[in-house]
């Protein structure tokens, strides 16, 4: 009798590669579809520009953002351009996500980007000395648990972010 009751599959099983074919964006060579990802950035685009507008209300006020966001990526170095326009896209993204959740009564908790959430064991709180990226599970030295790298860096944030709310 075949099983009905399938395992979810987990998206942090397969290579980023893999992970792109199957949302369609690459080919079966490896190479990114030119034309599906200038779709995509066109969409993400948009619906940025339509955040942006419902943040600020003034066209000029959003004008001078994205003069500022292109003017500073345009004097940094070329290999720098793409990390500066990312950096200030966060930047705003956090503040367009605080506005959004202030409008509906909620709180935007972050999470210290140094707080070591891979390599502490979420079920036991025991950090590692170290967590390879290359490998995507680790055995927990205090209590023998095997965790998924990025499943248990998930747990630990939320842990992090409910004891902030909490607090």
């Amino acid at each position: 009798m075949q099983d009905l009751y399938h395992r979810p599959r987990s998206p942090f099983d397969d290579s980023a590669l893999e992970r792109l074919r199957r949302m369609g964006l690459a080919d079966t060579d490896g190479h990114a579809i030119r034309d599906v990802m200038t779709i995509f950035a066109f969409i993400f685009a948009g619906q940025f520009y339509d955040d942006l507008c419902d943040y600020y209300q003034e066209y000029t006020n959003i004008q001078e953002l994205l003069t500022q966001l292109f003017d500073a990526a345009e004097t940094a170095e070329p290999k720098q351009k793409f990390l500066l326009i990312c950096l200030q896209y966060d930047g705003m993204f956090r503040e367009l996500l605080r506005y959004k959740l202030e409008r509906r009564g909620k709180v935007l908790i972050l999470v210290d980007r140094y707080t070591p959430t891979t390599r502490t064991c979420s079920v036991c709180g025991k950090p590692q000395d170290s967590v390879s990226y290359k490998k995507k599970t680790w055995v927990c030295p205090g209590c023998g648990t095997v965790h998924q790298r990025e499943v248990n860096a998930a747990r630990n944030i939320k842990q992090e972010g409910l004891a902030q709310f909490c607090a």
